[in-house]
């Protein structure tokens, strides 16, 4: 059963607030900017925030997570001048 769309997404905030030298927070593992634009993100963009979090905290890179907003597929052939 899916949770309703009305359903609060909580902070994966851990009151451990400090940012790495990578510039996210060693609590939760969000950046800076996803820290301050938490409180206007649509529910999907938490629920991308948090997955996204969760790997920095895991130790893998959110580069090519699919809920990265950021995310292009990666260039398999030659690179052309």
């Amino acid at each position: 059963m899916s949770a309703p769309v009305d359903d609060p997404v909580t902070s994966p905030c851990r009151s451990q607030c400090k940012l790495d030298d990578e510039q996210f927070c060693i609590g939760c593992g969000r950046s800076l900017d996803d820290i301050r634009q938490w409180k206007t993100m649509a529910r999907e963009e938490r629920l991308a925030c948090k997955e996204r979090a969760a790997l920095r905290r895991n130790g893998h890179s959110c580069q090519n997570s699919p809920t990265n907003p950021a995310h292009a597929p990666t260039q398999t052939g030659p690179i052309s001048a």
